[in-house]
């Protein structure tokens, strides 16, 4: 899973922050942008592109949450490992170490092993547990979530319409949803179900490019924000 970075740009003379939170999700069927607490899918105007406070997470649920139903539909063939995977985050979500059961594959155990690397610490436990619909009402700079179409990590129904709710009433938030961008926002040709099969491009593909709506998206949100 891709916590996107958080970019700071300046609002105006007054020098308020403006921190950017690219969200990745499963997409509506076309791309709009919304103001806070629009349904999804549905557009009030062109308005800004997401952004959020330092600390938001790529996802209305927690980290641990999402990665233990990723790691699960993966191996939804082996339903003798998913206990496994649950047990190893709940051994985290404690406190405890991850140690993740040598039985699960190797690709897995990596996943687990990251949260745990020094480097990431102690962000990745706090991360662990945290959650973007209680965070995102306290942000009060301008926000906007961009949500691709073809992100097979994060959904746009579990995840997206919990934020959309967080945001009720908030005119700083803004939600965009680009229909062909991947959980990065690069452009991925591929359809939803051929992503899923594993046949969509790589995120670090030589020919894997930035998606041209998201970055519209983006750029148009920061002209209107930044003035």
């Amino acid at each position: 899973m891709s916590v996107l970075g958080i970019g700071k740009r300046g609002l105006g003379a007054a020098g308020a922050a403006a921190l950017v939170v690219l969200l990745s999700a499963c997409g509506s069927g076309s791309s709009s942008t919304a103001t806070g607490g629009t349904p999804s899918g549905a557009t009030q105007g062109k308005a800004p592109v997401t952004v959020s406070a330092k600390g938001l997470k790529t996802m209305s649920t927690s980290i641990g949450t999402v990665l233990v139903t990723q790691l699960s539909q993966q191996l939804a063939g082996s339903p003798e490992l998913i206990p496994l995977v649950e047990q190893a985050a709940a051994r985290y979500a404690a406190g405890e170490p991850i140690a993740p059961d040598p039985r699960l594959p190797e690709q897995v155990r990596m996943v687990f092993a990251s949260f745990e690397t020094p480097a990431n610490l102690p962000f990745a436990r706090e991360l662990w547990t945290e959650d973007a619909t209680q965070s995102l009402p306290r942000v009060t700079i301008p926000t906007l979530v961009v949500i691709g179409g073809k992100d097979v990590q994060i959904d746009v129904h579990a995840d997206g319409a919990p934020l959309q709710e967080a945001a009720t009433g908030m005119a700083n938030v803004a939600f965009t949803f680009p229909v062909d961008a991947n959980h990065v926002l690069k452009h991925e040709p591929h359809t939803r179900e051929e992503v899923l099969a594993g046949r969509g491009i790589p995120y670090n593909d030589d020919s894997a490019e930035l998606d041209p709506e998201a970055m519209a998206d983006i750029l148009e949100w920061l002209g209107e924000t930044l003035g």
